[in-house]
């Protein structure tokens, strides 16, 4: 059987649309695979700069090209750099960098002082969205909207 003119071009516009909304989402992962790319290059660059040597920083390249020596006695404890050599096994380490920033500072405090204060921040944010999307969805006051908006 043969179709009619308007099953042909029905389907053919429906295909037509379906072709548009491929290319138009195709366009769009592109365009946000662009986007997260840039925003993760920074993200990189720190851990690279992180796992350098300090020499290295500003030589312009990505991958550290020098490498950090620790010394490891045998139940794998650090060991100072200057102590005996024997009986230690020396290992080539791109986290010597931490270890030093770890024992130069107190970082456990610091990391504990920053994850109490980001959960203070987090609950007391969730107690007061809570309360304010309680009081604009069932209180009708004047201005309401506009106040809504200022606070979105």
């Amino acid at each position: 059987m043969a179709k009619t003119k308007e099953q042909f071009y029905g389907q053919s516009l429906v295909e037509e649309r379906k072709r548009k909304e491929m290319i138009s989402n195709l366009i769009a992962y592109i365009i946000l695979s662009i986007g997260a790319f840039t925003m993760v290059i920074p993200f990189l660059w720190t851990i690279s700069t992180a796992l350098k040597d300090p020499s290295d920083v500003y030589d312009g390249r990505f991958i550290p090209q020098r490498f950090s020596y620790i010394y490891v006695d045998k139940d794998g404890k650090f060991v100072p750099g200057s102590a005996y050599r024997e009986g230690y096994k020396e290992v080539r380490s791109w986290w010597a960098n931490f270890v030093k920033a770890w024992i130069a500072v107190p970082f456990d405090k610091y990391y504990r002082n920053s994850l109490i204060v980001a959960t203070i921040t987090t609950l007391g944010q969730l107690v007061t969205c809570t309360l304010a999307a309680y009081a604009f969805a069932r209180l009708r006051l004047f201005g309401r909207d506009a106040v809504f908006l200022l606070y979105l």
